[in-house]
């Protein structure tokens, strides 16, 4: 081998030598980088939803997961969805922010870190069939840095019978005239399906004569919106006379399962019942149904106008024409002749009169002289 060759070869040597420690002292700045003073600089997150869910309160479920060490703050999630029916160009998307979440940051340091369970509020899913949802996170490296998930088979939010048993009240139970009224409230409040009324509040009723129980329908019912308020009503029906009500009370065809255990019957009390079966009654319920209150302001109505018609015929009709005064009334031009003397023509005719006088014994005496 030659000193040329020999020379080439030390050469290629050197360069692939000072190449390679090059690299090692790259290598090295990005590993030092990496475990530096916090320890982020090359970190992301990774986020998964697995677990989706959904119920008949319209609840959603998912559990979030961040495979990366950088932390996630889940407050910084931007979640949007929409129901499967909508149209694409129509779609309205809503954002879940009403729920919580069981921890608030996630990083995969351990089990416990990284994962963490959403939970939103009833009412959220409230259309039955399959929903879509797109969730957008902070700190990702893979753009467009979004996460898809899809829930499906919804129930949608049914009708709730624990709302319904912290929302409905009886308000009042009062008997007027033989017919026993219900004031109630509150069936179809926080309620995304609702009771229809008329059709669907079940009766029980109990009385000295008869008993009725899940009636629908009773002979002579009347249910009745209450003016001034939301989701109030009266249920009115007639009794026989001298019939007395014992027990009365109101449920719904949705939750009602009879008498036995888990009855959501809601009754009037016992002092409601005492009250309404007096034979005399001062008070009555403060809102008392449109319907009621146009009857009793039209029999007003009526005896106003009576009373004002009874008012203008007195006032039309002419007095009695009487053809002959009474003896102890005074006769006409009596008036007149008594106000004529007044003391001003009174002092007139003394001064004519003593002008006369004067006058005549003047000519008198002018009389007597010549003579």
């Amino acid at each position: 081998m030659g000193v040329g060759n020999k020379y080439k070869i030390e050469r290629y040597f050197s360069i692939l030598f000072g190449l390679g420690l090059m690299l090692a002292i790259i290598l090295l700045t990005l590993a030092t980088g990496v475990s530096g003073v916090d320890g982020t600089s090359l970190q992301f997150t990774n986020l998964e939803i697995r677990a989706e869910q959904c119920d008949a309160d319209g609840k959603l479920y998912f559990t979030a997961e961040n495979k990366y060490l950088k932390p996630l703050l889940l407050k910084d999630l931007v979640i949007e969805g929409w129901h499967e029916q909508e149209k694409k160009e129509e779609k309205i998307k809503f954002y879940p922010t009403s729920g919580t979440y069981s921890r608030e940051e996630i990083y995969a340091e351990s089990t416990n870190t990284k994962k963490s369970t959403f939970v939103s509020e009833r009412g959220l899913l409230n259309q039955s069939g399959r929903y879509l949802f797109n969730v957008s996170y902070p700190g990702c490296k893979n753009l467009p840095c979004t996460e898809h998930f899809d829930v499906i088979d919804c129930p949608g939010n049914s009708y709730s019978c624990e709302v319904q048993k912290e929302e409905v009240k009886i308000t009042g139970c009062v008997e007027n005239d033989d017919v026993f009224q219900i004031f109630f409230e509150g069936f179809n409040t926080e309620q995304y399906e609702q009771v229809d009324i008329e059709k669907e509040v079940l009766l029980y009723v109990e009385t000295n004569g008869r008993q009725e129980l899940r009636k629908t329908y009773l002979e002579g019912k009347e249910v009745l919106l209450q003016t001034g308020k939301k989701d109030a009503y009266v249920y009115r029906f007639p009794l026989a006379e001298n019939e007395t009500v014992v027990r009365a009370g109101i449920s719904s065809l949705q939750c009602d399962k009879g008498l036995g255990p888990g009855s959501q019957v809601f009754w009037c009390s016992a002092q409601q019942l005492a009250e309404a079966n007096q034979t005399q009654r001062e008070a009555t319920p403060t809102v008392l149904p449109k319907e009621v209150k146009k009857e009793t302001k039209k029999k007003e109505e009526k005896i106003k106008q009576q009373e004002t018609e009874t008012t203008e015929t007195a006032q039309q009709t002419p007095p009695p024409q009487i053809s002959e005064p009474p003896l102890s009334a005074p006769l006409k031009g009596t008036a007149e002749k008594e106000t004529f003397f007044t003391p001003m023509v009174v002092v007139i005719l003394a001064g004519v009169w003593v002008v006369l006088v004067v006058v005549a014994i003047i000519v008198f005496a002018v009389v007597y002289k010549k003579n």
